[in-house]
């Protein structure tokens, strides 16, 4: 039972980690910061994103399986490509395509990712000088998802999977037009080359499906097609850079497109549990049209939060809070959360097995930060735990570093913050922290044209009840929109 509770705060330690850090020079424009430790309160969570792009999170992705020496214990095991088959995929992408565009949607929940080709073609930019090597430059393959994995239980162990918006995630061990990763299967020896196992993946229909990032112009392109060659599925990018939208005079940020398909090639194909003994389904052949990137144009000056509780569990309930605030204006946030003090989770929750030899005082005024480097900009969420409550700010959202964000990414930026809530009160219950929770309030360093609490939507007019009420300063009026896509109270000034 020690043991159990132990795993349950676990998921609550805070040591941030990148979600490009295994990556080479494509971390250019966001990197991580010094975090510090903060052990008197239980440490809060955190993820960073801008638009459906995750730049960085306390939690590990889910998505992306690299345990090869173990894949037999679950899997089915994958096939090495062979000589023949690289060579006749190369053969089919090597043709030039004007024009083409994807229009195959990856629809298998489970799927490997196997490295095929590495480009050997050679590009110019804009002035005309050889810029070597394109695969070279191509780096961080990413995959859209939007099925969420969560732990519900840790023993036995249970995972809750549900669809939500979505974001690209690292297919791992892709970089520079690469993968060399090689794994020894534990029972057989086998080796496995070049081949990543993405899990619990979804997609919304879009054909921009798979990503990578350029070097030469440090954007995200999606300039890929899918062909089915003697019965496989292969992806294919076109290199292209086009910095000059963005900084006219730097020419050396373009290459054109030659509309060849052949500087990175991989192989995706359905991943089967070992009991699974069904046909995987073919790929959806009928294009359903790309999801234009959100104009950022129409998202100019708006501030949304959403501060959420978890459901009950039937068997070693906790408690913990969601606080989602996107900032898309030139402005800087705080939320207030007025839970008191004998509701903290204590790092002495934590330490059950270590015979609580921590003497912890229930609140501190220290607090708890991650900061983020964007594009030289310096980008700081702190959780402060005080007497009254929990304050929760931002600080460094610039002009800069929002034009950054809306050129790389299409959008501003979102900040999660996962708090923790001790055993008094799932003692006390959700209905008794949902009365403090409902008083919550949000400032800002700047107002902003407008803004949103965000609520989820369960049906018409109907919304999450789990979901909170944080209000902005009595100068804001407020009016609801139950539509049909979400359910908010968008304020304006």
């Amino acid at each position: 039972m020690r043991s159990l509770k132990l795993l349950t705060y676990v998921a609550c330690s805070t040591l941030l980690s990148c979600a490009l850090g295994a990556c080479s020079d494509d971390e250019k424009g966001i990197t991580p910061r010094e975090t510090e430790t903060f052990q008197l309160s239980q440490a809060p969570d955190f993820t960073v994103y801008s638009g459906s792009n995750l730049i960085g999170t306390t939690f590990g992705t889910r998505a992306a399986n690299v345990n090869g020496n173990l894949w037999y214990q679950n899997w089915k095991r994958p096939t090495n490509i062979t000589e023949e088959e690289r060579q006749a995929v190369i053969e089919a992408f090597s043709q030039k395509r004007e024009g083409a565009k994807n229009t195959l949607q990856v629809t298998w929940k489970n799927y490997w990712v196997q490295q095929v080709y590495k480009g050997e073609s050679t590009y110019e930019d804009g002035y005309g000088q050889n810029i070597g090597v394109a695969s070279d430059k191509m780096n961080h393959l990413q995959a859209f998802n939007n099925l969420k994995t969560e732990v519900i239980s840790w023993w036995p162990y249970e995972e809750s999977i549900s669809v939500y918006d979505g974001q690209y995630e690292h297919v791992n061990n892709f970089n520079a037009g690469n993968n060399t990763t090689v794994y020894t299967d534990d029972e057989t020896h086998e080796q496995f080359i070049g081949t990543t196992l993405m899990v619990n993946m979804g997609t919304d229909g879009r054909d921009e499906q798979f990503a990578y990032h350029n070097s030469i112009d440090s954007k995200y392109h999606y300039e890929y097609i899918i062909l089915e060659v003697n019965g496989g599925y292969y992806v294919g990018f076109d290199f292209f850079a086009n910095g000059t939208e963005e900084y006219p005079a730097n020419k050396n940020m373009d290459v054109e497109r030659d509309w060849i398909f052949n500087d990175w090639i991989v192989k995706i194909s359905p991943a089967q549990l070992k009991d699974d003994d069904s046909t995987p389904e073919p790929l959806n052949v009928e294009p359903t049209g790309p999801v234009d990137p959100v104009d950022p144009g129409q998202l100019k000056g708006e501030v949304e939060v959403n501060l959420s509780m978890n459901a009950v569990r039937d068997v070693d309930d906790y408690i913990t809070t969601k606080l989602s605030i996107h900032v898309r204006d030139t402005a800087d946030v705080e939320v207030f959360i007025p839970v008191t003090p004998e509701y903290y989770c204590e790092a002495d929750d934590m330490d059950i097995v270590l015979s609580h030899r921590l003497e912890v005082e229930l609140h501190s005024p220290q607090a708890q930060y991650v900061t983020y480097d964007i594009d030289g900009h310096t980008v700081t969420a702190t959780v402060a735990f005080e007497t009254g409550g929990i304050r929760v700010t931002t600080q460094g959202i610039t002009a800069e570093v929002l034009k950054y964000l809306r050129d790389t990414y299409a959008d501003g930026l979102t900040i999660e913050v996962w708090n923790y809530y001790n055993a008094n009160a799932v003692a006390q219950g959700r209905d008794v922290l949902k009365q403090m929770l409902d008083q919550s309030t949000v400032t800002f360093t700047r107002d902003p044209d407008r803004y949103v609490n965000a609520f989820a939507k369960l049906g018409e007019g109907q919304r999450n009840e789990l979901d909170c009420t944080v209000t902005p300063p009595a100068a804001w009026s407020g009016t609801a929109n139950d539509g049909t896509q979400n359910y908010n109270v968008i304020y304006t000034k």
